[in-house]
């Protein structure tokens, strides 16, 4: 089992607490917002590499994103 995001946790714990949670348009637009966020803080803490190709570089970050949290 892949990890959880916090938006997934989120929406996992109101359920169990509460009884309730939010629309799957509006858990799909967190998700995204913070796909975005993981994948920018992944690039911007990588200092070991130095790579001036774009498309690698954000390949990586993807990936990092990818086989961390993707099922």
């Amino acid at each position: 089992m892949k990890n959880q995001t916090a938006v997934d946790q989120l929406r996992e714990r109101l359920f169990k607490e509460f009884g309730f949670g939010y629309s799957d348009n509006i858990h799909e637009e967190l998700k995204a917002i913070e796909k975005e966020q993981i994948i920018y803080s992944y690039r911007e803490g990588r200092t070991d590499q130095q790579s001036g190709i774009k498309k690698w570089y954000n390949r990586s970050a993807l990936g990092f994103y990818n086989e961390t949290f993707e099922l």
